[in-house]
């Protein structure tokens, strides 16, 4: 997924997913634009959360949540 990696790449500390917007990164404190990303429809978090949310937790929809990504790390 291009947004963990770039997260990964510049060291960012929280990634945000809303849709209707690009997402965003948590870098150094400072909240920035995901390079290069698209604006992200509904779906797309959608299908994020369950590919990479612990399953009892997507379906209780929490707003917070980490996993642990191939090739990317703790997320």
């Amino acid at each position: 997924m291009p947004v963990l990696q770039d997260a990964l790449q510049r060291g960012a500390s929280t990634v945000y997913a809303v849709a209707g917007a690009r997402p965003m990164l948590r870098v150094e404190g400072e909240i920035t634009p995901a390079s290069h990303a698209p604006v992200l429809a509904s779906a797309d978090i959608d299908r994020f959360a369950f590919e990479f949310a612990p399953r009892d937790e997507v379906a209780a929809a929490p707003t917070e949540w980490m996993s642990s990504v191939p090739g990317v790390g703790r997320v």
